[in-house]
């Protein structure tokens, strides 16, 4: 689950907001300035000690060293992979130096006898796809939030298994769907962030991922080949 304060950005990587449109493998290459061979990936970065980000395997397959090591404190324990978005320069002989990371949640989808007991607020459904290595289903979204009278109120994000079902042929659709309380923070501005569904190690030949935006109920079908 995500949470927000109401106060700060959910998840907002600054970085994109500056140099990116999109977050999905764009590459600078007029010039040779400072952000001439920036690019933005998704993958799994590994530690080595606690904190200290050494390496990444991007969701294309390509694996790097970052020189130096890049300190992120969200990267709790030693020798452990976590999924994140990488600003990194040019790769030279498996070496890259990181500008900016941010940790992307993996979401594990909730299995409930009591749905009655989930919220729908609306969200702001900004992209939705399948990474290169068919491992993840990611999810570029945005809330609206605000400063709240109470300071201790949380928005909160998920994902709904809300069922399976059996095809004809044999095969199995999955159904998700994005949950949200709004809780009462006000509602004033955008604020972005992204997660991650891990979907390979599903059977599940189709998935359906229901959102409630602010127009209306959309059900993607992403291709997962």
């Amino acid at each position: 689950m995500i949470t927000n304060t109401g106060r700060l950005p959910l998840l907002i990587v600054v970085f994109a907001l500056l140099f990116f449109s999109s977050c999905t493998n764009e590459t600078y290459e007029s010039g040779d300035g400072e952000y001439s061979y920036l690019k933005a990936e998704f993958g799994e970065v590994t530690t080595a000690e606690a904190e200290s980000v050494v390496s990444f395997t991007s969701d294309d397959g390509d694996e790097m060293h970052f020189s130096p090591a890049y300190s992120a404190k969200w990267a709790e324990k030693a020798n452990t992979s976590y999924r994140a978005l990488v600003y990194h320069d040019r790769v030279e002989q498996g070496t890259t130096q990181v500008l900016a990371m941010a940790e992307i949640p993996v979401v594990k989808p909730l299995v409930t006898l009591r749905p009655d007991t989930l919220l729908f607020d609306p969200v702001i459904l900004n992209s939705a796809w399948v990474s290169k290595n068919g491992k993840y289903l990611n999810i570029g979204f945005a809330v609206k939030t605000g400063v709240a009278d109470d300071k201790d109120l949380l928005q909160a994000i998920g994902i709904w298994r809300e069922k399976e079902e059996k095809n004809a042929d044999g095969t199995k659709d999955l159904y998700l769907r994005i949950t949200h309380k709004q809780n009462g923070i006000p509602e004033f501005y955008r604020s972005e962030g992204f997660l991650s569904i891990k979907i390979n190690e599903t059977d599940a030949a189709r998935i359906h991922l229901a959102v409630n935006t602010y127009d209306g109920e959309v059900t993607l079908v992403p291709n997962l080949q």
